[in-house]
């Protein structure tokens, strides 16, 4: 199985900011319809924002799942690397 760094298919915090970059670009584009009175193309806009908020929102969730996940990993090794040693000699 291929790691995050090897495949490209890979979720990572760049397909991230390029979806919200799109999201915001869909933004700009209805409120400068709106702004010149095109209701056509601000319907078009405001019902792609609808598609892609959510799934934006879904990724960025997605990111700080996989971050925890990573973390507790890192963390389960470190006690793993640690068990059986005493970290703090009592001064009795």
């Amino acid at each position: 199985m291929a790691d995050k760094a090897t495949n490209p298919n890979a979720f990572n915090p760049q397909s991230l900011n390029a979806a919200q970059d799109v999201l915001m670009d869909l933004k700009k584009k209805a409120a400068d319809a709106e702004k010149h009175g095109d209701a056509f193309t601000f319907g078009i806009m405001n019902q792609l924002v609808k598609v892609v908020s959510p799934i934006v929102t879904k990724a960025h969730a997605r990111l700080i799942r996989e971050e925890k996940a990573e973390m507790n990993r890192r963390h389960q090794a470190l006690k793993g690397n640690t068990q059986g040693k005493v970290p703090f000699k009592s001064e009795d």
